[in-house]
């Protein structure tokens, strides 16, 4: 979820929904435990977040598309450390 002010003061948020069976559930997990569990990963992380806001402060989708290839790098390296397979139960029933 996404807060945000407009100009006019007024809050805007953007929420994304999805079906736990979806891949980009399992892959939004596989990001989340590999940032625990990692803090180069999570200082890489930080620094990708911080251009992209630096570069896009007032545009929230132009934002997340320009963290998009630093998060397709990290889940890929998340699946080859294995994380793909450290999912609970309720997750990895579902693939």
């Amino acid at each position: 979820m996404v807060c945000s002010r407009t100009d006019s003061g007024a809050e805007s948020v953007v929420v994304h929904l999805q079906p736990r069976s979806a891949e980009t559930w399992r892959e939004q997990l596989i990001f989340r435990e590999f940032l625990r569990d990692d803090h180069e990963t999570r200082a890489e992380y930080e620094a990708a977040k911080r251009a992209a806001v630096a570069e896009h402060p007032d545009d929230v989708g132009a934002y997340a598309d320009a963290k998009n290839e630093t998060i397709r790098s990290l889940v890929a390296r998340a699946r080859e450390a294995g994380y793909d397979e450290r999912l609970p139960e309720f997750v990895a029933e579902k693939r």
